[in-house]
C-alpha cells in the first residue's frame, strides 16, 4: 500500500473517503450541548447589566389593599377647620376601623453616583464574560484539532503496522519453503511468527486508541466519526498577543469599578418618591360610608454618617482589585512562557519531520537490501528483523512528530485567541 504523505506547511491526514471536512467539525461543536455551557455565563452577565441599568429608571406600583385596626384611623390627616365644620354639620369624622385603599407610588433615583458606576461595572463585566467565552471556545477546539491529529496519526500507525505484517508474511512464505526444503531452522519460522503475532498485537492496542480517539472527538462535535478529516495548515502565525491576558486585563477594570462603586456608596444620594391613594371606609362615629384622597411627593438626601458595613465592603474590593492585579502578573508570565516554549518547539519539530522523512527513505532502502542479503543467508535473521522494527519506528516517529505539531499548532492558536477555521483548512 502506498505510504501517505506529510508536509509542512500543508499536513495531510486522515482518510478521503470521509466527506466531513475540519470547518465541518468545527460548525458541529459550535452547535453541539455543550455550548450552552459557554454561552449561559455570557447571557447572565448582559442580564446583570440590563438590571444594572434598569436600577436607573423609576419604579411605579399600583397597590390595592384592606386593612383592620383595633382603633379609628384617619383616611387622611384632617385639619381643624374640617374638623370643626364635620362637628357643627353633624357628619361622620374620616375615621374608620376597616379601610380599603387603592393608589400608586413612584421612585427614582436623581442622583446615585454608586448605581452609574455599577452600570458601567456590569457592561465591562459582559466584555470579561465575552473573553472567557471566547477562551472557553478556543480550548475546545484546540482540542478538536488536536484529537483530529492524534486520530490521524493512529490511523497511519496502523497502516504502517499493516505494511510491517504484510513484509513479514512475504519473508515467512519465502521461509516455509525453506525449512521445508532443509535449508533453513524451524527456529527461524518460530521467530517470524512471533514478529507477526506482536505486529497483530500492537494493532489490536492501536485500534482501541482510535476508538478512543473517535469517542474524544464525538463528544466534541455530537456526531458519529469513523474517520479522521484532512487539515493543512494555511498560514503561519506568531502573535504575541494572548486572550488570557486580554481577560485578566478586563477583569482588573471590573475590580476597580468593584472599588470605585464601594467608595462611591458613601456618597450623598438625591432620591424621589411619591405616592397617590384613594382610601374608603365606614366612619366611626355613625357609620356613613366615606372615602379621601391622598398623595405626597418628596425628595430625599440620604447622607451615610457610620455605615461599617459599607467600610468593610470597601476593604473587601479593594483586596479583589490587589488579587486581579497579581493574577494578571502572573498570568502574563505563564502565558508568555508557555508561548515561546511552544514556538520554539514548533521550529523544533519541523525540523525533526524532515529528519523522519530521511529516515524513512533510509530504512526503507536498507530494508530492501536486507531482505535480499537474508533471502540469500548473508544476513542472520535477528539483524534483518531489526531492519524490520527500524522502518517500523520510523514511520511511528514521523507520525508522532505530525500529531505533536497538530497539538502545537492548536494550543498556540487557542493562546492567541485565532478563529480555526481561518489558519486550519
Amino acid at each position: 500500500m502506498k505510504r501517505k504523505t506529510f508536509f509542512i506547511p500543508l499536513i495531510l491526514l486522515g482518510s478521503t473517503l470521509c466527506a466531513d471536512t475540519i470547518h465541518d467539525w468545527l460548525d458541529a461543536a459550535h452547535k453541539a450541548p455543550n455550548q450552552h455551557l459557554y454561552d449561559l455565563p455570557l447571557s447572565s452577565a448582559k442580564l446583570q447589566s440590563d438590571a444594572a441599568t434598569a436600577a436607573l429608571y423609576p419604579k411605579v406600583s399600583i397597590i390595592a389593599n384592606i386593612e383592620h385596626f383595633n382603633a379609628p384611623t384617619s383616611l387622611r390627616p384632617v385639619t381643624p377647620t374640617e374638623t370643626s365644620r364635620i362637628g357643627t354639620s353633624g357628619g361622620g369624622y374620616p375615621f374608620v376601623q376597616t379601610m380599603t385603599s387603592v393608589g400608586a407610588t413612584v421612585s427614582m433615583p436623581l442622583f446615585v453616583k454608586t448605581l452609574l458606576t455599577n452600570t458601567e461595572k456590569a457592561r465591562q463585566n459582559v466584555t470579561s464574560q465575552e473573553l472567557k467565552r471566547r477562551i472557553s471556545i478556543a480550548e475546545r477546539d484546540a482540542t478538536l484539532i488536536a484529537s483530529n491529529g492524534r486520530l490521524g496519526y493512529l490511523e497511519n500507525l496502523t497502516i504502517a503496522l499493516e505494511a510491517k505484517g504484510r513484509s513479514l508474511q512475504s519473508m515467512r512464505e519465502t521461509l516455509l519453503i525453506k525449512t521445508r526444503n532443509g535449508r533453513a531452522a524451524e527456529i527461524e519460522l518460530t521467530k517470524i511468527d512471533e514478529q507477526i503475532n506482536q505486529t497483530h498485537l500492537k494493532l489490536q492496542e492501536t485500534q482501541n486508541s482510535i476508538l478512543d480517539a473517535q469517542k474524544t472527538i464525538s463528544i466534541l462535535t455530537n456526531k458519529p466519526i469513523t474517520h479522521s478529516v484532512s487539515m493543512h495548515l494555511s498560514k503561519e502565525f506568531d502573535d504575541q498577543k494572548y486572550l488570557a491576558v486580554s481577560a485578566k486585563e478586563q477583569e482588573i477594570k471590573v475590580a476597580s469599578l468593584s472599588t470605585r462603586a464601594a467608595r462611591e456608596s458613601l456618597y450623598p444620594a438625591l432620591s424621589m418618591n411619591g405616592s397617590y391613594f384613594h382610601r374608603s371606609g365606614d366612619t366611626y362615629n355613625n357609620g356613613d360610608s366615606i372615602s379621601r384622597e391622598y398623595g405626597s411627593i418628596a425628595l430625599n438626601l440620604t447622607i451615610p454618617l457610620l455605615d461599617k458595613e459599607r467600610l468593610s465592603a470597601i476593604e473587601f474590593s479593594r483586596l479583589e482589585e490587589q488579587k486581579a492585579h497579581a493574577t494578571l502578573a502572573q498570568t502574563t508570565l505563564e502565558t508568555h512562557n508557555t508561548y515561546s516554549a511552544l514556538s520554539h518547539q514548533y521550529a523544533t519539530l519541523k525540523q525533526s519531520r524532515a529528519l523522519a522523512l530521511q529516515s524513512i527513505t533510509n530504512y526503507e532502502a536498507m530494508l530492501t537490501t536486507a531482505k535480499v542479503a537474508y533471502q540469500t543467508e548473508r544476513m542472520i535473521q535477528e539483524e534483518y528483523l531489526r531492519y524490520e522494527e527500524a522502518l517500523f519506528n520510523a514511520k511511528a516517529t514521523l507520525y508522532a512528530i505530525d500529531a505533536t505539531l497538530w497539538q502545537n499548532i492548536a494550543q498556540r492558536a487557542a493562546i492567541s485567541g485565532k478563529d480555526f477555521k481561518e489558519i486550519i483548512q
